[in-house]
């Protein structure tokens, strides 16, 4: 068992996050509605491999047994006393920017057939046209991203639904039919792979197939999926979510007859309405094709007593940040290799968002995976001490920092340094019982890794006095597997010089 295994098993596996740039990872200002809202029907999609998003933590639609989902980026680090496995960040490299002609994914099924995915009907692939033609036509515009030659779900939608002629004799009737392919196996022109990862960060699209819902003049009002029954299910579905545009203009014509504070409310009334169960559309999503209603309500709300202005400054706030981290994608793709580089962006966003809070909580574990890709392990222990020693760093935070900050510091044989660590982290979050248990077996791991089995089995002891009873069963199963690593013939590590 590899040493790095510092948390094992169930609630005690944790490890820094792999939402490495997701905005609102953690950001409990977000709609309540927004992060409350679950759908109402089963909606299936295939995520490609996640890499430098910018899109909201929460999940976009329901998922289901059948579904797949991005590869798992657990880390690990190795073992000091395996000289096979020297190197720390072997097992830490940063995800590349997936670009859309190089999707990396598990989900693709080499058996699937590409031609089932091909779109009958009107469809057109040009933005700025489709709004175009919406106005002329008095139509919406129905977007539908898709993986055509590799995702599963988005080519069965095709084959059961949209290739369909009861599909196609009421689909151009409502909606201009817009196709945002990311295939895998073939190369879209520039331009328009260029304008399909535009709108795929614009509108925060997290899994293939995603249908997202505008108006004409392109603002999103209704986002799904991939369901089951057909398409006279699916035509079904599609009428109740524009249903919900309806509700949505009539909340903004009300307010065109109202001022002040109420104006204010119903603006907001509007803009809720989008974000319920069925629809599912993150802040990101909305603003800023929204941006201008947003800031009236914040003007109209100026002194705070209609309890608008902060929900929808935060709002605003959270969606700059999504768009500032777009072009920090951007800039990743040309500048990867380059950590100095790297270091120096996310230095400038932080400067740029100093005083939002979610932020720079994402771009500092985004920072942290760049200095141990890049071997910087100085500069790695001074941003976690820093993180550590801060009040407002939760119990959560600090154990997935811990699991990577004693990992180096165990295969360095810096005990006395770990040792340290784990002294202060005791002192840090004193009345949360999981917290102190898994803190307690931080040591226990520690002594183990020296072979000190009677110190190891003391701190086994001590977690389970914390009385922390949801992890008694994983307490458990982690002092098994640390006794057999005590029992191992294994030479016992002795420490360097601290």
């Amino acid at each position: 068992m590899l040493m790095s295994r510092w948390m094992l098993h169930g609630a005690i596996a944790v490890t820094i996050s792999s939402c490495l740039l997701v905005a609102g990872c953690g950001d409990t200002s977000e709609s309540e509605a927004t992060s409350q809202a679950v759908p109402q029907k089963a909606v299936r999609v295939e995520a490609p491999a996640p890499a430098l998003d910018a899109a909201s933590d929460e999940p976009r639609f329901a998922s289901n047994d059948n579904a797949a989902s991005a590869p798992s980026r657990t880390v690990e680090a190795p073992s000091p006393g395996d000289p096979s496995n020297g190197d720390i960040v072997s097992q830490l490299e940063l995800p590349r920017p997936v670009l859309p002609d190089a999707l990396q994914s598990d989900d693709s099924d080499s058996s699937i057939n590409p031609a089932d995915a091909v779109h009958r009907g009107p469809w057109t692939t040009n933005f700025e046209a489709a709004k175009k033609q919406a106005k002329a036509e008095g139509k919406d515009i129905l977007m539908d991203f898709t993986g055509s030659d590799w995702c599963g779900y988005c080519i069965e939608l095709n084959r059961t639904v949209f290739s369909k002629d009861e599909f196609l004799k009421y689909a151009p009737k409502k909606f201009v039919l817009l196709e945002l392919d990311f295939p895998k196996r073939h190369k879209l022109a520039p331009d328009l792979t260029k304008q399909n990862e535009a709108l795929n960060s614009a509108f925060a699209v997290d899994g293939f197939p995603t249908i997202v819902l505008t108006d004409a003049d392109g603002r999103p009002y209704a986002a799904t999926g991939f369901q089951e029954g057909g398409p006279a299910a699916y035509i079904a579905h599609l009428e109740e979510l524009r249903a919900i545009k309806a509700t949505r203009d009539s909340k903004f014509k009300a307010a065109g007859a109202a001022q002040g504070i109420e104006r204010a409310k119903l603006l907001a009334a509007g803009l809720e309405v989008l974000t319920g169960p069925q629809l599912r559309l993150a802040t990101e999503a909305l603003l800023p094709a929204y941006a201008s209603i947003a800031q009236e309500i914040v003007a109209l709300d100026a002194d705070a007593k209609g309890g608008l202005k902060q929900v929808w400054t935060d709002r605003m706030r959270h969606a700059a940040f999504v768009a500032r981290v777009n072009k920090l994608n951007e800039f990743a793709r040309s500048h990867f290799e380059d950590h100095k580089a790297m270091l120096a962006e996310i230095a400038t966003v932080e400067a740029e968002f100093k005083d939002y809070t979610p932020g720079l909580q994402n771009l500092r574990n985004f920072k942290m995976r760049i200095l141990l890709n890049n071997q910087m392990f100085t500069e790695f222990h001074k941003l976690t001490d820093e993180v550590l020693a801060q009040k407002t760093t939760t119990a959560n935070e600090r154990l997935e920092i811990m699991g990577l900050k004693l990992s180096i510091l165990a295969r360095d044989r810096k005990y006395v340094e770990a040792e340290k660590v784990l002294a202060a982290a005791l002192l840090a979050v004193p009345d949360d019982k999981p917290y102190l248990t898994q803190v307690h077996l931080f040591r226990a791991k520690l002594a183990g890794v020296q072979k000190k089995g009677p110190e190891a089995k003391a701190a086994i002891k001590q977690a389970r006095a914390v009385g922390a009873a949801e992890l008694k069963d994983a307490i458990d199963e982690f002092e098994n597997d640390l006794l057999d690593d005590l029992n191992d013939d294994a030479p016992s590590i002795t420490p360097k010089n601290n």
